[in-house]
């Protein structure tokens, strides 16, 4: 919980950070002496906050909750449009608590009357990109993770083989293969030759690969 929380209000910061630079950059009214005060900046903490921890506890539902294996490109549908909802809702609350409450602009059915659609929609492109990247990131690293998890199984086929090699190879077989081999050189010496070659590669290759 408290992990979650740091990295919450860390992710804040940065969205804070971003915000109230775009904000100095596109809009003429805003001053540099506007942007650094602790009134605005507040107000930008409390919308990152509040929608950095809308999205965070939807993603870790989804990533704790719900079962997405081999269903990487659904997720990315899901997430996405899921983000774009409950920031779009959020934000929603976010304004009517910053301009009913905070600022007491107006009272709530004036704050509803005086809503256009034009002011989600900078929110609505942010959280498209931001929330689109971190699904692909998220879709590439559980890619890689899956390709390291067959290699790992694949690494573990070929000890489990190794380990079942070496277990024939024990004394017993070793006392057998002698005595067959004491046979075919009275039966067939050429018989005995080719079975002692292939008795000498199968130890070779033991003693090679032992480690």
């Amino acid at each position: 919980m408290y992990k979650f929380l740091y990295r919450l209000i860390k992710i804040s910061v940065i969205i804070t950070i971003v915000i109230a630079f775009l904000d100095l950059i596109f809009s003429p009214s805003t001053t540099l002496d506007d942007l650094l005060s602790i009134t605005n900046l507040g107000i930008y903490f409390f919308y990152s906050f509040m929608l950095s921890m809308v999205n965070g506890l939807f993603f870790y539902v989804m990533n704790n909750k719900i079962n997405w294996d081999g269903r990487g490109v659904q997720r990315v549908v899901i997430g996405v449009i899921g983000s774009i909802v409950l920031t779009l809702a959020a934000f929603f609350i976010c304004r009517a608590i910053h301009l009913v409450y905070f600022e007491n602009r107006y009272n709530f059915a004036e704050f509803l009357a005086n809503e256009r659609i034009g002011y989600y929609f900078f929110p609505l492109l942010f959280t498209a990109i931001v929330s689109l990247s971190f699904h692909l990131f998220y879709f590439y690293k559980a890619l890689q993770e899956r390709r390291v998890a067959e290699q790992k199984i694949i690494a573990g086929t070929a000890s489990a083989k190794f380990d079942a090699l070496k277990n024939q190879l024990d004394p017993h077989f070793l006392f057998n293969s002698l005595n067959v081999l004491t046979s075919l050189i009275e039966e067939n010496p050429i018989a005995a030759q080719k079975f002692t070659t292939s008795l000498s590669k199968t130890y070779r290759y033991v003693l090679e690969q032992k480690k």
